[in-house]
């Protein structure tokens, strides 16, 4: 199984302009971000703006939808993570800011422990 980390966007590697935030360690480590998929485009010139190339999960329901907030925001990243496991990569550890995002994501994974006796355990970094 291949293991990686994850990173959140904002507050994670995107803190504003006048400081640069984490980076990815490793060209496999993914980022799983509560931002709409609508915001592909600046996200990535903003990402290849720092030199970040990894692969990014963006939330699947626009902004404009009435659950898209900081709760869904959790339970996408948690499903990420979740999904990645299914298909052999391991997320060992994942890098967020949020803890109203932190919350949702841990009570998935541990739904989602207690279905799978032998997926991994998540350490969310807040």
């Amino acid at each position: 199984m291949l293991k990686v980390n994850s990173y959140d966007i904002d507050g994670v590697i995107f803190m504003n302009d006048h400081y640069t935030g984490l980076a990815p360690a490793n060209p496999q480590d993914v980022i799983i971000t509560g931002r709409s998929y609508t915001h592909a485009e600046e996200t990535y010139k903003m990402l290849h703006g720092r030199g970040i190339y990894n692969q990014v999960f963006f939330n699947k329901m626009p902004r404009t939808d009435t659950r898209y907030g900081r709760r869904g925001s959790g339970i996408h990243k948690a499903n990420v993570i979740m999904t990645l496991n299914e298909l052999g990569i391991q997320v060992d550890l994942h890098f967020e800011d949020d803890p109203r995002q932190k919350d949702p994501m841990m009570e998935a994974f541990q739904t989602y422990n207690n279905e799978i006796s032998d997926s991994p355990e998540l350490m969310i970094k807040t």
